[in-house]
């Protein structure tokens, strides 16, 4: 890999995530020599801390920070914020159990580095769910919409993005989608959002409907909680302008099943906003210590 002169750092927020941690840090420290690896693992109880103490004695790039009580995700987020604004000129930040594409984390970084007007930049994230199965073609086809939208109109995710220092400084505590807010503030900045289609990262989607049920519910939220604090909104999430685009990039399985599965989503889709809204609105919910999602851990 050709050096970079910029400071990278690459941060990874992680709670329990001992089935994959080690995968994603071991490619990362054995590919990005020259860059920081910082982990921030917030309250874990099985052996992350352990598998990535392990990986910190054998590479030197590879740091651990260890917050003993789980505060969720924000509060792990300004930590990897104060290192990136203090220290580097950039931060990749990806989930500990993603896995990014040959290529993509260069394709990040070299962006921020020529185009000065470009404050955070998405990649593109793709399920390694199995489309033929009822949950996994629904992954596959929300992904599918988060790409064609954000050709036109860029919408990061946090699965890999990569963030220009001196732009965001902190975080709401109980924030639950630190993607949508990064995005607004550098919007707010006077900066712009770009996306990146050929930076590619590899996720895991929930395999079973109580599990994506339970995802998109609080991702939802964290939806409405930003749109009441920043009063913008995403365009992912216009759903009913978005439902051409939906029924465009399925996942071919068989047009009777496309049909019936297509109109399961809807429904689940309306029930998945009907119980947010009654959540945050009414119930004044914000899930930002979530229970894991445990179908997603294995990549």
């Amino acid at each position: 890999m050709r050096e970079n002169p910029m400071k990278v750092l690459i941060g990874i927020l992680a709670h329990n995530e001992q089935e994959n941690i080690a995968k994603t840090i071991d490619f990362l420290a054995r590919k990005y020599s020259s860059y920081r690896i910082l982990v921030v693992s917030s309250g874990s109880t099985d052996r992350t801390d352990e598998i990535v103490r392990k990986l910190a004695s054998q590479y030197s790039n590879v740091t651990l920070i260890v917050e003993p009580k789980r505060r969720g995700k924000a509060h792990s987020l300004v930590t990897l914020l104060r290192t990136l604004n203090e220290q580097y000129d950039v931060l990749v930040y990806l989930g500990a159990d993603n896995m990014p594409e040959n290529g993509a984390i260069e394709r990040l970084v070299a962006t921020i580095g020529s185009k000065e007007r470009v404050g955070l930049l998405g990649s593109r994230p793709i399920p390694v769910n199995d489309p033929t199965k009822l949950v996994g073609w629904i992954t596959h086809l929300v992904w599918g919409v988060h790409h064609e939208v954000s050709l036109i109109q860029p919408k990061v995710s946090g699965e890999l993005c990569a963030l220009r220092a001196g732009i965001v400084f902190d975080s709401p505590p109980t924030l639950i989608n630190d993607d949508a807010y990064l995005q607004f503030i550098v919007a707010l900045r006077g900066l712009e959002t770009a996306y990146d289609p050929n930076a590619v990262v590899y996720l895991r989607g929930p395999d079973t409907l109580k599990d994506y049920f339970t995802q998109r519910c609080r991702i939802t939220i964290g939806h409405y909680q930003v749109e009441q604090l920043l009063g913008a909104k995403l365009p992912t999430t216009r759903a009913w302008r978005n439902l051409p685009i939906a029924w465009r990039v399925r996942k071919r399985v068989g047009l009777a099943k496309e049909c019936c599965w297509f109109l399961f989503f809807l429904i689940l889709y309306v029930a998945i906003v009907g119980k947010a809204w009654f959540d945050f609105y009414i119930r004044r919910k914000l899930p930002y210590k979530w229970t894991m999602v445990t179908s997603t851990k294995s990549i």
